[in-house]
């Protein structure tokens, strides 16, 4: 979904999109070993771009920033006569790319200031875990990995 707006002095665009996928399958399989193995896939995205432009005389003002969150909670199932055994695979993943100018126009020059900020995998997660069961014997397993980076610019421009 798209809003946009331009007028004399101002311009403002916000896009706001989602991407949402599934992908379950289900099988039996015979044979030496059989069992019955379901999985699950999906895949969620969720992002946001907003444009700000607003001119003030000989100054002038933006404003730019995309965000997105990602999130794929994965899952097996594997049934047999035996043991029923359950793997689970989370990512988690948080973007942002945010800047600001501020703009002054000097005849015949324009200076130029402008910050920003980006910022990958601030929410970042991935857990892996697994789970046996056994009869009445139940084993599980569960870690997490974290990985961030942040950056911060300035620059000015003659």
């Amino acid at each position: 979904m798209e809003v946009s707006s331009n007028g004399e002095k101002s311009y403002v665009a916000n896009q706001l999109s989602t991407d949402l996928a599934w992908n379950d399958v289900m099988m039996d399989i015979a044979g030496s070993y059989p069992n019955h193995q379901q999985v699950k896939m999906p895949k969620y995205k969720v992002s946001d771009k907003l444009e700000l432009l607003h001119r003030s005389g000989k100054r002038t003002y933006t404003f730019n920033t995309y965000n997105a969150y990602m999130v794929n909670p994965h899952s097996l199932t594997v049934d047999n006569s035996q043991q029923t055994a359950y793997q689970s695979v989370r990512s988690a993943a948080f973007f942002s790319h945010t800047n600001t100018s501020l703009g002054f126009f000097l005849k015949p020059f324009t200076v130029m200031m402008k910050v920003g900020l980006q910022v990958f995998n601030l929410f970042n997660q991935r857990t892996y875990g697994y789970t046996v069961y056994s009869g009445l014997t139940r084993t599980s397993k569960e870690y997490q990995l974290r990985g961030r980076t942040i950056l911060m610019s300035m620059f000015f421009h003659f």
